[in-house]
């Protein structure tokens, strides 16, 4: 039997570390959740200087914050190799 692979996590902490070295601010987020209760959607945005760098969707609040973050970790990283 195939083992299941663990979802990678670790995003937000590496994100917040980062922004806290950076400009010694956290980031922030802000979240949506649409659907029924046993089946919706978390919609997790996440804000940097009041900026949105990432958007992140899941079943889980977590797993959509780990999204943005990875999507703003994406973000910032394609901004320092401009």
């Amino acid at each position: 039997m195939p083992r299941k692979r663990k979802p990678t996590r670790g995003y937000k902490n590496y994100l917040n570390n980062f922004c806290q070295g950076a400009w010694g601010s956290t980031p922030r987020y802000e979240d949506e959740f649409e659907g029924p209760l046993n089946n919706g959607i978390w919609t997790s945005y996440v804000y940097i200087h009041g900026e949105q760098y990432g958007r992140g969707r899941g079943a889980t609040l977590l797993g959509a914050q780990e999204e943005a973050a990875s999507c703003a970790l994406r973000t910032l990283q394609d901004q320092q190799a401009t």
